[in-house]
């Protein structure tokens, strides 16, 4: 059985005056049908070394929500201290060579991390569409995923060191892998209801296990 560390997104409740790291617990469920141990990692970089070196993690997930700071630091949603825990999250993982899944805003973050670029899309949040596979790997993709997020990569945004696997029908990345690192990018929400599907988990699978 393997262990996977997954972030968590920022909430702030400004009844409480709190900044609290909340997670959906549909996760739980993701990492049983990958037969794995789900461990909820805190957004605080501090003694990252030490503790992901106690905790010996098969996988890392970038889980969704929060913007990106640096997309519009006005923004009401943003988690600096997110932004900079993934920072060095995905560092220790490269160096380590710790299998990396980036979901939704993971994967944005991903693309950013390696050189990318980011653009604003409209109409994909709260919705579906289909996925058009754009790479010789001969990959099986579901063929409808679900969507929640305005920002996105653009065929031509996306870091040299990526490889696009699927895209939308407006050329928007939905899906990489890393050339060299086990490193998976995808920007539909395998948690989401309902749970995930096959060819996902399949995906998630042949690169990162």
């Amino acid at each position: 059985m393997k262990f996977i560390g997954i972030t968590q997104r920022v909430d702030v409740i400004q009844d409480c005056r709190e900044r609290r790291d909340s997670l959906d617990q549909a996760w739980q469920g993701v990492c049983e049908k990958l037969n794995a141990v789900m461990i909820p990692l805190a957004n605080d970089g501090t003694y990252i070394d030490p503790l992901l070196t106690r905790l010996s993690l098969d996988i890392v997930i970038f889980s969704g929500g929060n913007s990106l700071s640096f997309l519009c630091d006005q923004n009401s949603d943003i988690a600096p201290e997110r932004d900079l825990f993934e920072t060095k999250l995905l560092d220790y993982a490269i160096k380590n060579n710790i299998p990396v899944l980036g979901v939704c805003r993971g994967m944005q973050f991903i693309n950013k991390f390696f050189g990318g670029k980011l653009k604003r899309v409209a109409e994909h949040v709260a919705t579906n569409h289909s996925l058009v596979p754009c790479s010789e790997q001969n990959v099986e993709l579901p063929r409808r995923v679900n969507s929640y997020h305005s920002w996105g990569i653009g065929y031509n945004d996306i870091a040299s060191e990526l490889m696009p696997l699927a895209k939308d029908y407006e050329d928007n990345i939905e899906a990489f892998i890393h050339l060299d690192l086990p490193i998976l990018g995808i920007m539909w929400h395998p948690e989401r209801h309902p749970l995930g599907d096959d060819l996902t988990f399949n995906l998630i699978k042949r690169y990162l296990f």
